[in-house]
């Protein structure tokens, strides 16, 4: 996106206690609706299909007993697939949305997220309906023509887990 501009200035941190409740509004969610999906495709390159779609659900048929976690695992797959392959790491969100919606206007948004963004707003702001600890975080807030692009900045990407034995 030729106009897309990040400030570098540095970070500005912001505590929990530095917040105060009775100015607070309350946080609802409404009005939402769905622009486009994908899904990460296994391959060589960084590949998505768009539109994307859950995983089949299949039922259960009795008791299962599952294997330990081992091998590669992402823990924040967009990022670990985007650095090197996109301009950013909301450019598959782009590409999906357009790929969709091809005459759609950005500027008629003001605020561009993912769920795990929400998540921590969320918790952060109303820590006592939070169902995790919430460690510290940091948001990459991007500005293009009126619309905030919210994106996590979250290291390790992936990591390999060696199955516990026991």
């Amino acid at each position: 996106m030729s106009d897309l501009w990040t400030f570098t200035g540095g970070f500005e941190e912001i505590s929990r206690d530095s917040l105060d409740s009775s100015e607070l509004p309350e946080v609802n969610i409404a009005d939402i609706k769905h622009l486009a999906s994908y899904n990460w495709i296994e391959a060589p390159e960084p590949t998505i299909a768009v539109p994307g779609s859950p995983a089949p659900w299949s039922t259960s048929r009795g008791p299962r007993q599952l294997k330990n976690d081992g091998g590669f695992a992402y823990s924040f797959q967009k990022a670990a697939r985007v650095c090197r392959h996109f301009d950013g790491r909301s450019e598959p969100l782009f590409r999906a949305l357009y790929i969709e919606k091809s005459s759609f206007d950005i500027s008629s948004i003001d605020v561009v997220t993912d769920r795990n963004n929400i998540l921590k707003f969320l918790s952060f702001t109303n820590p006592t309906q939070s169902r995790y600890v919430l460690d510290s975080f940091i948001i990459q807030v991007d500005m293009t023509t009126g619309t905030a692009i919210f994106c996590r900045e979250e290291p390790p990407t992936y990591e390999i887990i060696v199955p516990a034995h026991g």
